[in-house]
């Protein structure tokens, strides 16, 4: 079929396909000029900012209005777009191009060729030759632009032009044809397109994270940290941890992407620093020659204090070629610090001879030294790491105890451990161990890690245990002394209330007439025996008992298995047979009683003192039935004990409120039958206790040191009497006083005497002193001294109650007696007793033999008087005789005539006063 000529309508289709041409060829050749676009590794990345969208939108609108305006008036309109945004790309140069797109975004690198493979994605091959075409007829017609259109547009297009139009003509019927295909091609173009810039996008986001994360762990690493290329000696990269250890502003370092200060100018920086920089400049000269991965690393001491150690490694890509250089520096100036006070710490523990541990709560495991192993007698690698090893060798007595101070210092429940315990040695002993330790907690306060020491202390509690051994013995006898045993009884006694054992019995034991050994044959003999008798008791008592030494010859006992009063009181016999047993001692054999005072502990007792203040109570009892006896305890005791301690308070109160007095016992001639003497005997009498003799309130004097002070006060008012008696004319009698023999131990005792006597008027020589045998034995080594100095001054010494103690001659060979007084227990029986009359008569003898004067007490019967002037005793005294007489009795008896005996005989033919 012939095709048929265009229609009209084709020229006015052509004719405005050529000024849509002329349009885009304007459009295209001015951003093509002006763009500057620049392609930059993948193309846009960013979106158009404000002022490009505008420009754009600006355009568009252009182009909408010229779309608008009739046909006729259109083919002016696209050179005029054409050329405006030509102006533009022109004339706005960069200050437009970034106002489309901005500085920062990738399309500022694209190139000319951007916009041309641009223009090949959305067209076609043949649509895009028009467009180049049109590109080209756009150029060419701008010197057509004047105020009023040719009269042919047609004829004035060039060749070119025409060409062009052609060429869209016929693109625009092929693409009429193949819309739909064309179509759905530019819509994957655009597609892809998107997906390429999409792409694009999410790298340039992933490699901006990659960057900050970089710059946050950098930035909390405890390492400075710092890039640089040798080549151009800039800092690529530094966190501010570097910044803070050199001391320089970190500003602009810290990003990886804004070069910094030159390192060089860095570098000069911190050796200005250092101490001592060679080092440095030393690794920093290797790292020129050798460009490997091997990391390089100095220590630097810097002149502030600090220590850094300072890292340098070159970095290569993939390809193996230099990235650049990393340096990294590190303040270990604390844990310098910390290592050189574990270094010294480990020399002071090594000298202190003390074992370590450490032991991790957490992994169960603990490091013990080799000095921890080597004090129990261990190698190095004999014991395991773990807690078992200590625990299972403290001792089974010790191990509750350490376990829960240990726990208790890991609870928080103590500051630090330290606890004593003993541990076993690999040879089966144990020593004393001092162990000391410190818990570390975390933020939730529990205990994670322990460390201590360990140190032998075996000495020192041998040495305690000496000393306390010392503390609590005799050091004699190696019994308990008065404070262990008051200690045992006092824990007893405790049990005892609690229920928890039933009662038991305490004795108070002493030595009979144990002063005679002491004295006669010396201190030393006195000890052995101590030491015989304290071995004796301790066989002689279960172990369970307690044995103790309270001083002298007392020893105290506390007996548990006792089930009575009566079985105790059979234990007390057994143990004074089992003393009196013969005793060899310094090649003589002797035996020796003991007294026993028994308490039965019961719980009405509270403290040890009653316990043993009721046994002492007792044992006195048993002292006045004889030797080698025993008694228990009684309430009438008690009450005596009491009226002790009411006479012990009242008696030293008694010379300042005039209580005492004395009265005058005359002294008769048994010849002659005259006064030739008187005895000042003292006399007590307290308003509530009543009269008391000499012989219940003196030994309490004693006991208590008070006898100084009454022999003192009787001597001075005896004294002052007698010289008013001798003023009075009774010159010719003796005054005898007693004495304590107790006193003789006091310094300056004769010396002070003699002022006394002095002081009333009278001389020593005619002062007797009394002293009774049983005081002078108990004292003989003191008392023999103090007599002697007594006797140089001129005293007579009468030995008193002579036969009644120990009567022994040695005695009176030692001391200086001048005169015996026979004790009136002896005299009472010499005349119904025959061995009693041999017996005086025998002293009367000897003591004329020695040299003594012999003075019969308590002469009761005119028999007596007859038996003693027979045997010519040289005085006597006596109720017979007279009584103690008052001071004004006595004084009537010397002032007037003759006085007759009871019977009526005459006893003193004429008075001692004229």
């Amino acid at each position: 079929m012939r095709r048929s000529a265009p229609e009209p309508r084709f020229s006015r289709y052509a004719e405005e396909r050529l000024r849509i041409a002329l349009i885009w060829g304007v459009a295209i050749a001015g951003l093509m000029t002006g763009a500057r676009a620049r392609l930059l590794e993948g193309g846009l990345t960013h979106p158009l900012s404000v002022g490009g969208v505008a420009v754009l939108l600006a355009l568009m609108a252009l182009y909408i209005r010229i779309t608008r305006q009739p046909l006729s008036e259109r083919w002016r309109a696209p050179v005029t777009f054409g050329v405006a945004l030509t102006l533009i790309s022109l004339l706005g140069a960069r200050s437009v191009a970034d106002d489309i797109l901005p500085a920062g975004d990738s399309m500022l690198r694209l190139g000319p060729a951007l916009g041309l493979l641009w223009s090949a994605q959305l067209m076609l091959p043949w649509r895009l030759f028009g467009v180049v075409v049109a590109f080209g007829g756009g150029l060419a017609a701008l010197p057509f632009l004047g105020p009023t259109p040719p009269p042919s547009p047609l004829g004035t297009i060039t060749v070119a032009a025409l060409i062009g139009a052609l060429v869209v003509r016929w693109a625009a019927v092929r693409d009429v044809r193949s819309r739909e295909e064309a179509h759905n091609r530019e819509s994957n173009i655009q597609r892809d397109l998107v997906r390429t810039v999409r792409k694009l996008r999410e790298s340039e986001l992933k490699a901006r994270r990659s960057s900050a994360l970089i710059e946050k762990v950098t930035a909390g690493m405890p390492l400075g940290v710092v890039v640089h290329d040798p080549d151009s000696d800039e800092i690529v990269y530094s966190n501010g941890r570097c910044a803070e250890i050199w001391g320089y502003d970190p500003e602009p370092a810290g990003s990886t992407y804004t070069p910094s200060a030159s390192f060089q100018t860095t570098m000069e920086r911190a050796l200005g620093m250092m101490i001592d920089p060679q080092p440095f400049l030393e690794m920093q000269g290797g790292l020129r020659q050798d460009r490997s991965n091997t990391v390089s690393e100095v220590e630097l001491e810097l002149r502030d204090g600090r220590t850094l150690r300072y890292f340098s490694v070159f970095i290569h890509d993939e390809a193996g070629r230099d990235f650049g250089r990393l340096h990294a520096v590190e303040d270990i100036t604390s844990r310098k610090r910390a290592e050189e006070t574990e270094v010294r710490y480990g020399l002071a523990a090594r000298c202190a001879n003390d074992g370590l541990v450490d032991w991790d709560l957490r992994a169960r495991r603990v490091h013990y030294s080799d000095r921890w192993k080597e004090m129990l007698g261990y190698a190095p690698d004999e014991l395991d790491d773990t807690p078992r090893e200590a625990i299972s060798r403290i001792h089974p007595k010790d191990r509750d105890h350490v376990l829960r101070t240990l726990f208790a210092h890991l609870r928080g429940g103590t500051e630090r451990f330290e606890c004593e315990f003993r541990m076993r040695t690999r040879r089966g002993e144990y020593l004393w161990m001092l162990g000391r330790g410190l818990a570390l907690r975390g933020a939730d306060g529990r205990a994670y890690r322990m460390a201590g020491s360990q140190t032998d202390i075996t000495q020192r509690k041998l040495a305690e245990m000496r000393l306390r051994h010392d503390a609590e013995h005799d050091s004699l006898t190696a019994l308990a002394n008065r404070s262990r045993f008051h200690a045992e009884l006092s824990a007893r006694l405790a049990e005892l209330r609690r229920g928890e054992i039933p009662p038991f019995a305490v004795m108070f034991l002493d030595v009979d007439r144990f002063k005679v050994v002491n004295d006669s044959i010396g201190h030393a003999a006195g000890d052995e025996l101590l030491v015989s008798l304290a071995r004796r008791l301790r066989d002689a008592v279960p172990p369970s008992s307690e044995v103790a030494r309270l001083g002298g010859d007392e020893f105290a006992l506390l007996l548990r298995d006792v089930i009575s009063e009566e079985a105790a009181l059979e234990a007390a016999r057994n143990l004074q047979r089992r003393l009196a047993e013969p005793i060899q001692l310094r090649g003589q054999e002797m035996a020796f009683s003991s007294s026993i005072g028994i308490v039965w502990a019961e719980r009405r007792y509270r403290a040890p003192e009653d316990v043993l203040r009721d046994a002492d109570a007792a044992m006195y009892r048993a002292k006045e039935q004889g030797g080698g006896s025993a008694a228990i305890f009684r309430a009438e005791m008690h009450a005596s004990a009491l009226r002790t301690l009411e006479v012990q308070s009242a008696l030293q109160k008694a010379i300042d409120r005039d209580e005492l007095s004395i009265v005058w016992q005359p002294i008769y001639s048994c010849r002659r039958l005259e006064v030739i003497g008187v005895e000042a005997l003292l006399r007590w009498n307290n308003p509530r206790l009543g009269p008391l003799g000499p012989a219940e309130f003196i030994p309490i004097a004693e006991e208590i040191g008070y006898v100084d002070r009454l022999d003192a006060w009787v001597l001075s008012r005896a004294c002052s009497q007698m010289a008013a008696w001798r003023h009075e004319g009774a010159t010719g009698m003796q005054l005898s006083v007693n004495l304590s023999a107790r006193g003789l131990t006091t310094a300056g005792l004769a010396e002070r005497l003699r002022k006394t006597v002095e002081a009333a008027g009278l001389v020593p020589w005619l002062v007797t002193l009394e002293l009774t045998e049983t005081g002078l034995v108990e004292n003989l080594d003191s008392a023999g001294e103090a007599l002697q100095q007594l006797s140089q001054l001129g005293f007579h010494i009468a030995l008193d109650d002579f036969g009644t103690g120990y009567s022994s001659l040695n005695y009176i060979r030692r001391l200086p007696i001048d005169v015996l007084k026979i004790a009136g227990s002896l005299a009472d029986d010499v005349c119904r007793d025959p061995r009693s009359g041999a017996v005086t008569t025998l002293v009367i003898e000897t003591a004329h033999a020695l040299g003594l004067k012999v003075v019969s007490e308590r002469v009761e019967h005119e028999e007596q008087l007859a038996f003693l002037r027979e045997r010519s005793c040289d005085a006597a005294q006596g109720f017979h005789l007279s009584p103690p007489l008052p001071v004004d009795q006595m004084t009537e008896l010397l002032r007037h005539g003759p006085r007759r005996s009871p019977q009526g005989a005459p006893l003193v033919e004429q008075s001692s006063l004229r």
